[in-house]
């Protein structure tokens, strides 16, 4: 099934004009910064290095406003995502020093790494804000609505 829908305007006579790309680039000013922190607060804190580094940044284009967050850290998406298990291989040394499971101090060439679980703690971030943002969209969108 297939249907369209031709327009022509030229016969129109304007009386209302409605800018939704005016309240959706305010909700964004407004939003993102809140967002960013929030996820700072979801972030695991061990050292406070992975939380200090997210960021976010927005970009303009034809499809329009896109905001994206995230961290330069190298190990930023395997907390994010996990990792499957992998085996860790001693490098410019011939073994690997770590404490084993009864506390002893155990040397190895490599181990068997059983790997780690995902914690999408940024989704978890915009999930607990979301009522919110949606809310406050529709906010901006019915300012402009009672602007025109």
């Amino acid at each position: 099934m297939s249907a369209s829908l031709e327009f022509d305007g030229s016969d129109l006579g304007v009386f209302k004009r409605i800018s939704f790309a005016r309240a959706v680039s305010r909700w964004i000013e407004e939003v993102s910064p809140e967002i960013e922190e929030s996820i700072k607060n979801e972030a695991p804190k061990r050292t406070g290095a992975l939380k200090d580094s997210i960021t976010h940044r927005k970009s303009f284009g034809f499809s329009g406003v896109a905001v994206e967050y995230g961290s330069r850290l190298p190990y930023a998406s395997y907390v994010e995502e996990g990792t499957p298990p992998h085996i860790i291989r001693a490098r410019n040394v011939k073994n690997l020093r770590f404490q084993g499971r009864s506390g002893d101090i155990v040397y190895a060439p490599y181990v068997n790494h059983p790997g780690t679980r995902p914690n999408p703690f940024s989704q978890r971030a915009v999930e607990r804000i979301l009522p919110e943002l949606q809310s406050r969209f529709a906010e901006d969108v019915e300012s402009e609505f009672r602007k025109a």
